[in-house]
């Protein structure tokens, strides 16, 4: 059996490399392909009680960035929030792993 792989996040949480990589990859994609989603994502996991605009709700269930009830769950919320930062009006995507 192989022994999962635990990074720490720049928020000081531990998560499986295996999640923050595939995390990683759907958030690159928003960042070039749907930044509003993005957006919308970061939101949500700096407030749980916002809602999504629009559809933005849907994209981010079907991603898995979200739970059917709205919610983000832990690891992701620590990987978003350990990732994605903003400048002035910018989103910027960088590692979201502790020291890099």
């Amino acid at each position: 059996m192989r022994k999962v792989e635990i990074v720490k996040l720049k928020n000081g949480t531990e998560e499986a490399l295996i999640l923050v990589a595939g995390t990683m990859m759907t958030l690159e994609t928003f960042m070039k392909e749907q930044p509003s989603v993005l957006d919308q994502l970061l939101k949500v996991c700096e407030n749980p009680e916002h809602k999504p605009i629009g559809d933005i709700g849907e994209v981010l269930e079907y991603w898995s960035m979200i739970q059917a009830d709205g919610k983000v769950h832990d690891s992701v919320r620590n990987i978003v929030l350990s990732a994605v930062r903003r400048d002035g009006l910018d989103l910027i995507v960088e590692s979201p792993v502790a020291g890099q």
